[in-house]
């Protein structure tokens, strides 16, 4: 009896490794003369054989998995991925396994020749382009896998009241900063927002959580998480086959920096991996970018680029109701009150020539007043308070100012050096008032160089420094 069973194990595995399914396998041992021999209680303790042997095998829910699904040889790369057309998921493959696995003339009708591509909006996984086959890696989040893939209607949804309440907390009930955000986060579902989600305010305020809600809503193998810092160290794998990027404890001073910033704008940018050459890609992602320190990002006024929520400076374990924070949290990151906002988002109407343009708010002024330069804090914390009431002619000042701060570079300093920083202290003053102002007074030989009068302050902007951390 042993030689028995030994033999259908045999024959069990062999259909195994051949990618046939189970009741193929039982089926054509059934039918096999050497079974149909056996007498009633030996053909039991076969089928019993063979059942337990496809039950216990390591690789047999894998070789099925493989034998429905088609291997993707990605010629744009070494990549190896199976795809499944039962739910067109994907998932990775190591060739020298599969050809240990599985009868290599069982394999050779599941190979494709395929190049990548990424797209949210084109509801095909493989398409035709120039001569040849595509394959979409993007992968729709968990909400919108009937629709993407079937076009099931996404049906409407109101605002869960537990997001209503968190995203009215963390704008302070305001009805505009709402608006935008609401706006910005429906559009970023549907396609790439112009400009980036800002929100700067204390630790514990609800920054961190709005990204986690933002990476729930578009899916992980669709969002990157990462911090200021990879702006500039020369790899941008971050923005690769993403819709949402999220920037933690950003800082955006330097122009290199600022210059480096600016290219992830751009509608086709060029990628780089480490150990890998530059690829030319469809730029699909949102940016959302937060932060602690108001002085992290460098803003003037000709700035297109930040939508600047204004946000609580209170953390959220103090706001009214949340003494339970964890649990209402917990809430907040729950598949099925994503989906609910998911729905409501999907369907939420919003201006997009409003949203090609920066969002302004009082959050945006501190930001600006953030915003300077080494020698415009020394300027008009230092200088400024110490020539009060005074009138200099303006070489007099960058003299001056270049001794003090034993820097050259005040040479470059210009008419508008000035203009521009006399203007944005004015906006910020508490009353409107000048702090200083560029003048033309005649001189006793008939001249009118151009001078800067400084005014018996009104106020002191102590607080225009560079860095200064939001208070709790």
């Amino acid at each position: 009896m042993s030689e028995l069973i030994e033999k259908y194990k045999k024959k069990t595995k062999e259909g195994i490794y051949a990618g046939l399914h189970k009741d193929v396998i039982e089926h054509n041992i059934c039918v096999s003369d050497d079974y149909l021999k056996l007498s009633t209680s030996d053909q039991l303790a076969v089928k019993s054989v063979v059942a337990d042997t496809i039950a216990n095998h390591n690789s047999y829910k894998f070789i099925q998995r493989i034998m429905n699904s088609k291997i993707l040889l990605f010629q744009d790369s070494n990549d190896v991925l199976g795809y499944s057309e039962l739910d067109r998921k994907t998932f990775k493959v190591q060739l020298d396994f599969l050809n240990k696995v599985i009868k290599t003339e069982n394999l050779k009708d599941l190979y494709v020749n395929v190049y990548s591509a990424y797209d949210p909006h084109k509801n095909l996984m493989m398409f035709e382009k120039d001569g040849n086959t595509m394959f979409n890696v993007y992968q729709p989040p968990f909400w919108k896998e009937a629709h993407y893939f079937d076009s099931a209607p996404i049906e409407p949804h109101p605002l869960p009241e537990i997001y209503a309440e968190f995203f009215n907390i963390l704008v302070q009930n305001d009805e505009a900063n709402l608006k935008f955000l609401l706006s910005w986060m429906a559009y970023s579902l549907r396609g790439r927002n112009k400009t980036t989600l800002v929100t700067l305010g204390a630790q514990g305020s609800g920054k961190g959580v709005l990204g986690i809600i933002l990476s729930l809503l578009h899916g992980p193998s669709n969002y990157s998480y990462t911090d200021g810092k990879k702006i500039t160290d020369g790899f941008n794998s971050f923005l690769n086959n993403v819709t949402m990027v999220y920037f933690d404890e950003i800082e955006i001073k330097t122009t290199d920096q600022e210059n480096s910033f600016k290219m992830l704008a751009n509608d086709e940018i060029m990628i780089r991996e480490m150990y890998k050459d530059y690829v030319r890609k469809t730029n699909h992602a949102n940016i959302y970018m937060s932060s602690n320190n108001l002085s992290s990002i460098r803003v003037n006024s000709e700035d297109r680029r930040y939508s600047i929520l204004n946000i609580t400076n209170q953390k959220l374990i103090n706001q009214p109701g949340w003494e339970d924070m964890d649990s209402k949290i917990t809430a907040l990151y729950k598949l099925e009150n994503i989906e609910l906002l998911a729905r409501f988002l999907w369907h939420y109407e919003y201006d997009v020539n409003a949203l090609l343009r920066k969002f302004e708010s009082e959050r945006s002024k501190e930001i600006k007043q953030a915003s300077i330069t080494d020698w415009e804090d020394y300027f008009l914390n230092v200088y400024c308070i110490k020539r009060a009431g005074e009138t200099l002619l303006m070489q007099t000042v960058k003299g001056e100012l270049r001794e003090e701060m034993d820097n050259s570079g005040m040479n470059k300093l210009t008419q508008n050096s000035f203009k521009n920083l006399a203007d944005k202290v004015k906006s910020l003053s508490p009353t409107g008032d000048w702090v200083f102002q560029l003048v033309r007074p005649v001189l006793p030989d008939g001249t009118q160089p151009i001078s800067i009068k400084i005014q018996e302050l009104q106020f002191q902007p102590k607080n225009i420094t560079k860095n200064f951390q939001i208070e709790e």
